[in-house]
């Protein structure tokens, strides 16, 4: 038995000799086993490969003109699903240029789906946002074969003189 496998043995044959009619450690036994057997499989995968949201999606903010700009740089082994890229203001969705290539993949979360897997920029021409002050962006990604984050909602607040962005933040 490898090293893993030998502790957990152990463990486990000590747990099953202390209460050995006590059906409540058996089923903890087999929920053990079967945890403990998916983390030392072959997708096992080392601790510091796990990045936060933030380090496998570097989002940030500029302005060009009438252009707000709002760009990522995603992680090597990160991508952003295509279809869960959204930009709204209240309830309406803003309309928006991407620029970045999408590729056709298909992943063991989503099935075949577009993604971006390289750094992608989004241009919003504040003219044709009258009333809007604030805006919210969303995005949902992956770590290649390791796991899926969350849906990402980012408001973003700016203020334009004119039809020339003066200032953005996030909130």
């Amino acid at each position: 038995l490898s090293p893993e496998y030998s502790l957990i043995y152990k463990f486990l044959e000590k747990m099953i000799i202390i209460k050995r009619r006590n059906t409540f450690n058996l089923s903890m036994f087999i929920c053990f086993f079967l945890f403990s057997s998916h983390i030392i499989s072959d997708k096992s995968f080392p601790p510091e490969r796990l990045l936060s949201v933030d380090e496998a999606f570097e989002v940030s903010l500029s302005s060009l003109g009438s252009l707000l700009v709002i760009s990522f740089k995603i992680n090597k082994d990160s991508y952003i699903y295509a279809d869960q890229l959204a930009i709204t203001s209240g309830n309406n969705s803003i309309s928006h240029e991407i620029v970045g290539e999408s590729i056709e993949l298909e992943d063991e979360f989503y099935g075949v789906s577009n993604i971006y897997e390289d750094d992608l920029s989004i241009y919003i021409n504040v003219e044709s946002l009258t009333d809007a002050k604030d805006l919210s962006l969303s995005f949902q990604g992956c770590l290649k074969n390791i796991l899926c984050y969350p849906k990402i909602t980012k408001r973003i607040l700016f203020k334009r003189n004119k039809n020339k962005v003066n200032s953005f933040k996030f909130l």
